[in-house]
């Protein structure tokens, strides 16, 4: 107790050493997908060497976690997920333990590259996929490309779906300064600002963490900031070539060929609500669910209600 006492009270007199803490999360990550009952593996493909978690057999479900985040996210989803499924979930690049190329090409069409190729090198036939925020985006443009690989698509929160030509009420204060100005809000400079900047705008409800807890996730955050910035400045030229017209929106949906779903927080701070009027005016066939009293990061903040919906469109499409 004392020496853990001792730690905290160091770490908030100074910066803990990078390689300290990167170690150290590093560990905590290998601990949580043990306790979860996780294979933690690598496999290179595209040219990143990718980390993932693996368990299970049964159709396989591929979850996609989002920007300035790692696989950990869908941890708290997994009891609620019915054990017979062959449950992967990867860091996707420039994120968590896969690989940290600055010169990737972390556009949609790039991470769809690289999705493609990962699924070909563990030799995965049809998957179902469930994808958060930029994670849903990867997933959405994945399928409109792979058509016939994708059983069934769950979109939680995703990222770019808004009226186009820029409605900008349809954006949150958070995305309008992020496509306006190129401000990241969640790019931090000291890990005390991790909390205000990173964690509130996330969740309507934010969880409790133990003492030093959220510092300890700060400094591993402020260690992905180039990282962040390169991925940020990907997803915005996807973006900017919808919105000029380059890429159609649209089209994009009417590509995907699988059962397709839209979840949403009600009380998103990251992504507008309205997005989900948007996805539901695309298609007809499109499930849109809203979840009250829930905020973005809908894995952590309502991972049974979320585990219920992907398991049903899963059953409903084999």
């Amino acid at each position: 107790m004392l020496p853990a006492l001792a730690f905290y009270l160091w770490s908030q007199l100074q910066q803990v050493p990078v390689e300290v803490a990167h170690s150290a999360y590093s560990a905590a990550q290998t601990a949580a997908a043990w306790y979860y009952g996780f294979h933690s593996r690598e496999v290179t493909a595209d040219h990143c060497t990718t980390r993932y978690l693996e368990k299970g057999h049964g159709s396989t479900l591929l979850l996609i976690h989002g920007a300035a985040a790692s696989k950990e996210v869908w941890l708290p989803v997994i009891p609620y997920l019915a054990k017979h499924y062959h449950l992967i979930i990867p860091d996707l690049p420039g994120h968590g333990q896969s690989c940290r190329d600055m010169e990737r090409d972390f556009s949609m069409q790039g991470y769809s590259r690289w999705l493609k190729a990962f699924l070909d090198r563990l030799s995965v036939g049809r998957v179902h996929i469930a994808g958060h925020s930029a994670g849903g985006s990867v997933a959405a443009w994945f399928t409109a490309e792979q058509t016939g690989h994708v059983g069934s698509l769950t979109l939680i929160a995703p990222a770019g779906i808004e009226d186009v030509p820029a409605d900008y009420s349809s954006m949150t204060p958070f995305m309008l300064e992020l496509v306006q100005t190129g401000r990241n809000r969640f790019r931090i400079n000291r890990a005390g600002d991790f909390y205000e900047q990173v964690v509130k705008p996330n969740f309507y409800n934010p969880p409790w963490a133990p003492w030093g807890g959220y510092r300890f996730l700060a400094w591993e955050h402020m260690r992905n900031a180039e990282q962040l910035e390169k991925v940020t400045e990907g997803l915005l030229t996807t973006r900017e070539d919808i919105q000029s017209g380059k890429k159609n929106l649209e089209q994009l949906a009417s590509d995907i060929d699988a059962p397709m779903q839209v979840i949403w927080g009600e009380k998103d701070q990251i992504t507008h609500i309205r997005g989900a009027d948007v996805a539901e005016n695309m298609r007809s066939d499109i499930k849109v669910y809203r979840l009250s009293d829930a905020g973005h990061a809908l894995t952590i903040e309502a991972p049974q209600q979320l585990a219920e919906y992907v398991e049903k469109l899963v059953k409903e499409s084999e």
